[in-house]
């Protein structure tokens, strides 16, 4: 279900795609036959919002052969720049609204390719235009953030501050086997990092006792993402194949604002970000304590260690990254209770 900018919901049970303009108590069918779109196996169904250039809207449909769209509620769809049958399978959408875009902001999609094209299966797209062309942003390849294969949907979330969530997969045939990662995107889907801490088990799933009452060090496990909601407080919650998780604080905390978990305990800024030089790391603690902060790029790996030992509240650390790559990184603070935090950092050069 998607919730539309006339405030009602959009409905997609097998195909049969249906409007709700009161709270779902009447429900009116957009696509009863989807044979006629072009689009079969239907996964998702999406509105992008009024706008100057889109008075009434637009309709995204998704699923085997790609992406249609309909300006007239669905009575008659068109076919996109992403339409090419037994190439592409859309799987989900996300929209980062915008008020000073022509088009209310930028549409976004989880996209299967079946070519296999540089061993990559799930691309990330995006479409400037309301839906109608769109351009690669990123392809992830077997062996991305440590996972041999890539071959589950991908599911996909825009945060209150445009950036965005992506949840990664292999599927390895059954429950507690499925594994997978939370990525996270600030430059519009280019360049992504893992959301919180990275899985200590990428590919093999935790062993056997390891997250009996909660996984050390708060590592996520490693499990197939499979759905992400967003809460009042801006908190990302995750369903996956085992178990739900959520984030400590609001999501959106990680491209650089100040990170809140548990009523202040633990917090973290960095700043200035982007940026193409030193970068200034602040720890904001009840007490002085002996922390680890650290520095992983996209693919997890760790680039720098900042700090390990005691670390006074609010005391500032630096590290210079004129010698790294450009691109997306994550910063790390765990305490000695445990606790973490993380921040992205963007290298821009």
């Amino acid at each position: 279900t998607q919730t539309t900018s006339r405030g009602g919901a959009l409905f997609n049970a097998n195909g049969r795609v249906c409007r709700s303009d009161d709270d779902g108590l009447t429900w009116t069918e957009c696509v009863a036959d989807t044979s006629t779109t072009g689009i079969y196996h239907v996964r998702e169904i999406a509105e992008v919002p009024v706008s100057s250039a889109l008075p009434a809207g637009r309709l995204l449909l998704g699923g085997a052969n790609g992406i249609v769209y309909s300006d007239d509620d669905g009575t008659t769809w068109e076919r996109t720049s992403l339409y090419w049958p037994f190439r592409w399978w859309a799987y989900d959408f996300a929209f980062v609204d915008d008020s000073g875009h022509r088009y209310g902001g930028i549409a976004y999609a989880s996209v299967k390719g079946y070519h296999f094209e540089d061993d990559a299966y799930t691309t990330v797209w995006a479409s400037e235009d309301g839906g109608v062309t769109w351009e690669e942003r990123a392809r992830f390849p077997f062996g991305s953030f440590g996972l041999d294969r890539i071959d589950r949907d991908a599911h996909i979330i825009a945060l209150g501050d445009g950036s965005l969530v992506l949840g990664l997969s292999r599927e390895d045939g059954g429950r507690n086997r499925d594994h997978g990662v939370v990525i996270h995107s600030s430059d519009g889907g280019r360049t992504w990092s893992p959301l919180g801490p990275p899985s200590p088990w990428p590919s093999s799933g935790p062993p056997a006792g390891a997250c009996s009452g909660g996984c050390p060090d708060g590592a996520w496990p490693g499990w197939n993402p499979m759905t992400f909601q967003l809460d009042a407080h801006g908190r990302l919650w995750v369903a996956t194949d085992t178990g739900l998780w959520r984030t400590m604080g609001a999501a959106w905390a990680v491209s650089g604002e100040p990170v809140d978990l548990e009523a202040g305990r633990l917090a973290l800024e960095v700043f200035p970000n982007p940026t193409s030089g030193a970068v200034t790391v602040e720890v904001g603690l009840e007490v002085a304590a002996r922390v680890r902060v650290a520095v992983y790029d996209v693919q997890g790996r760790e680039v720098a260690v900042m700090h390990n030992g005691p670390l006074a509240s609010g005391q500032r650390l630096e590290v210079e990254t004129a010698a790294w790559p450009a691109g997306a990184y994550v910063v790390r603070v765990e305490d000695e209770a445990g606790r973490t935090a993380s921040a992205g950092l963007t290298v821009a050069r």
